[in-house]
């Protein structure tokens, strides 16, 4: 599903590099969710969900079933 309909990209935010103009236009309140956090969006630009990953990850990862229904929520809405 994934490679197939969704692009996703890593948006960093560090001391260096902390992409504050993206992170304000996306997800203004993402930052209240705490680093990293997921933005999804549609094919327009236009905002679908942000969430926390912090729910999704499983071990040093992410739990792929948790993620994939996160996503399909998110692109259904």
């Amino acid at each position: 599903m994934l490679d197939k309909n969704v692009l996703y990209y890593h948006l960093n935010y560090s001391q260096e590099n902390k992409n504050e103009a993206v992170f304000q236009k996306y997800a203004p309140e993402g930052g209240k969710l705490g680093y990293p956090f997921f933005i999804v969006m549609n094919k327009d630009g236009n905002v679908l969900n942000v969430h926390d990953s912090g729910s999704l990850e499983a071990g040093k990862g992410y739990d792929k079933e948790k993620v994939l229904t996160f996503f399909r929520k998110s692109i259904s809405r």
